[in-house]
């Protein structure tokens, strides 16, 4: 990391701001950029990583990094299970008794549309 004025007054790019290991001193032109970039600078900042030597920043990062991937794998996982469940206890409290899928629609689907759908009379 020089110490130059050049260095000071570079504007990084996205991807510099999300991939390198130093911080840039300023915010990148475009928002998303700018965003992720006060990100950063917020999390390096709370966590001291801009004091830190290479390695350690390196090591701390894969650290936070793999937390987060087993994160949102657990919550991609996990979520189709939790609907399905969901699913089944609001039709329960909706209409006092289980009822499973296609069921379900056809009841709401006839009260909305005031006849009989399956043909019933």
């Amino acid at each position: 990391m020089p110490n130059t004025l050049e260095h000071w007054k570079h504007t990084p790019s996205t991807a510099g701001v999300v991939f390198s290991l130093d911080l840039p001193y300023r915010p990148p032109t475009n928002s998303i950029g700018a965003l992720l970039w006060r990100g950063r600078m917020c999390v390096e900042s709370t966590l001291g990583l801009s004091i830190m030597e290479p390695w350690e920043k390196v090591a701390t990062l894969m650290f936070f990094y793999s937390l987060l991937l087993l994160t949102f794998t657990s919550v991609w996982k996990f979520t189709p299970l939790q609907l399905s469940l969901l699913q089944e206890r609001l039709t329960y409290y909706f209409y006092g008794h289980e009822e499973k899928g296609a069921a379900v629609v056809t009841r709401v689907v006839s009260r909305l549309t005031g006849h009989n759908i399956t043909g019933e009379l």
